[in-house]
């Protein structure tokens, strides 16, 4: 391994910069792949499509899919699985970062350089900020009722994603009548490791 140290300030310039400083960087390496921040890139879909495949061997049916949201790869890859004949299914994106009304610009260009097309594609996704105070902070209030929901399912949960997804899914659920009739099913994207720092969450 060959580690090269960066300060905030070297990781954060405009990204055009960023790319080409990265690029003589690894020059030495060729050929190589860079995998991008939060792991979204066309290369990712294939494999998260895995999931749609896995859906249909275990459920006879289902209307929605349900899943947090980063840098968008988790909702691109299910919306590329869902194209070939899925097309009454709905993709429901919980954003964990605030200022999202469409899907992150890393799961729009992943979804364009596959060949997809956008203003098509985007007829089966419906998205709502789960963001609160900020990205990977919570209220007391939030926090409390993240731990309790935690307990009661005892499915180990992260404060950043899916303790935040998956409450105010289920709000959703029983303050609308949005789901109504509905199969809905929720992916549990991960996050464990961070699930016993849930008493160490920004609390804001």
């Amino acid at each position: 391994m060959h580690l090269i140290g960066l300060t905030r300030q070297q990781y954060y310039p405009e990204q055009a910069q960023m790319s080409e400083w990265l690029h003589a960087q690894l020059a030495p390496f060729a050929p190589y792949m860079v995998i991008p921040e939060g792991g979204t890139s066309v290369a990712c879909l294939p494999d998260v499509a895995q999931l749609v495949t896995e859906l249909d061997q275990q459920l006879p049916h289902y209307d929605v899919i349900a899943c947090s949201v980063g840098t968008g790869g988790t909702v691109a890859g299910i919306l590329s699985g869902l194209q070939s004949n899925h097309a009454h299914v709905r993709v429901f994106g919980l954003c964990a970062a605030k200022g999202y009304d469409s899907l992150p610009e890393q799961g729009r260009h992943a979804l364009q350089h596959a060949g997809y097309d956008w203003n098509t594609i985007q007829t089966q996704l419906t998205l709502m900020d789960v963001a609160e105070r900020g990205f990977g902070k919570l209220s007391t209030s939030l926090y409390q009722q993240c731990i309790a929901l935690q307990q009661q399912l005892q499915i180990p949960l992260d404060y950043v994603y899916t303790a935040k997804s998956l409450y105010f899914l289920l709000r959703k659920i029983k303050q609308t009548h949005d789901f109504d009739g509905r199969r809905l099913v929720f992916i549990h994207t991960g996050g464990y490791q961070t699930a016993p720092l849930m008493s160490q969450a920004q609390l804001m």
